[in-house]
């Protein structure tokens, strides 16, 4: 089965040590039915170790990670989680942008709970925050 055409619309993954993962590519990526994705507990320092390419230090897991997930309107990141696994981004990609079709309000940010608004490419890495794809009505 295609990951795009399952209907997964709740995961729990809070009891999964990531600490010793090199390789996250795909992991999400198709789940098109997730609203929520609690990553605090993933740990990904050591998942830059086996997966960069070309002469950068761009981690292609995270570009293939979560892709395809345009219902996506929740997501929590803990203390240990880096989009590529040394808490930096080169590339400027990071996260993935949800459908405005298919979250209403969603305006191309991420807002924490006090009404803080990030690009995708901005989220702060290696910090425990929980993101919303629509602004909170009373920050």
């Amino acid at each position: 089965t295609n990951a795009g055409d399952m209907a997964l619309s709740y995961l729990n993954i809070s009891t999964w040590d990531t600490g010793n993962v090199t390789k996250m590519n795909n992991m999400f990526h198709g789940c098109a039915q997730l609203k929520e994705l609690d990553l605090s507990t993933f740990d990904t320092r050591n998942a830059n170790k086996d997966y960069l390419y070309h002469e950068t230090m761009t981690n292609e897991m995270f570009l293939s990670m979560m892709n395809n997930m345009p219902k996506l309107e929740k997501v929590t990141f803990g203390p240990y989680f880096s989009f590529d696994g040394i808490g930096t981004c080169p590339n400027g990609y990071k996260f993935v942008m949800p459908s405005a079709s298919k979250v209403a309000g969603w305006d191309g940010k991420w807002y924490t709970a006090d009404g803080t608004g990030y690009l995708p490419s901005e989220i702060p890495e290696m910090t425990a925050a929980t993101y919303y794809a629509v602004k909170p009505v009373n920050p």
